[in-house]
């Protein structure tokens, strides 16, 4: 004889806000593990493969973004930027418009920068989260010199019910 047991169920559009708690409705994610190049430039480009969409079922429910980048200089002298875009928007930046920043001086060095931000995108439309980089030369997920030390990057997005 077959049997279902269960504590609860919750129903496909998250737990309503009030509830014991907000319901994780979908998660999506990104693994970027190939290394991608920057030649030195002052304009934000997209880290290709780095992007991950993710369709809200209610413009009320907020979107966990968690992830960490790694990326180098590849020489001395400049300093390199990342950050976090929802389309063409740049959400949970400093004041100065980045995240992470590796100064020129720690060139060849690989430095991760964690994401945590809670975002309200406000829609029920496809949403892409992407990270973008600009300045220094720069490799993603690598020391550049030392293809042997690849490290990989993450996006992951979770649909919290409002």
């Amino acid at each position: 004889m077959s049997q279902v047991r269960t504590n609860s169920i919750v129903p496909s559009g998250g737990i309503p806000a009030g509830a014991n708690g907000g319901g994780i409705i979908q998660v999506a994610s990104v693994n970027k593990t190939d290394q991608y190049y920057q030649t030195g430039t002052g304009t934000p480009t997209d880290v290709t493969g780095l992007s991950v969409s993710i369709t809200p079922r209610s413009s009320s429910n907020k979107i966990l973004v968690l992830g960490h980048v790694n990326f180098s200089a590849t020489s001395a002298g400049g300093d390199s930027f990342a950050r976090l875009m929802r389309g063409a928007t740049s959400i949970g930046a400093g004041a100065d418009g980045y995240f992470a920043q590796v100064a020129g001086q720690d060139y060849f060095a690989v430095h991760s920068r964690v994401i945590y931000l809670v975002d309200s995108p406000g829609t029920t439309s496809s949403t892409t989260y992407k990270i973008q980089c600009w300045g220094q030369e720069l490799y993603v997920n690598s020391r550049g010199y030392d293809a042997s030390f690849d490290v990989s990057s993450q996006i992951v997005l979770m649909e919290v019910s409002g």
